[in-house]
């Protein structure tokens, strides 16, 4: 199962983050890119799960 790959850059990313903002290196570039970044994941993540629940569904009709 590919969760834990997954939770760990998720984990090293917070790391990353809380770091920046612990050292108040976070500008508004850096902010921005990191909320399209978190954006993208979220669409993607969403997209995912969208695309199997939808086959799920159709194998299940078929």
């Amino acid at each position: 199962m590919p969760l834990p790959p997954v939770a760990g850059v998720v984990g090293r990313v917070w790391v990353w983050v809380l770091g920046a903002v612990m050292l108040g290196a976070m500008n508004w570039t850096n902010w921005l890119t990191l909320a399209l970044a978190v954006l993208g994941a979220t669409l993607g993540v969403f997209n995912a799960v969208w695309m199997i629940r939808r086959d799920t569904v159709r194998l299940k009709v078929t």
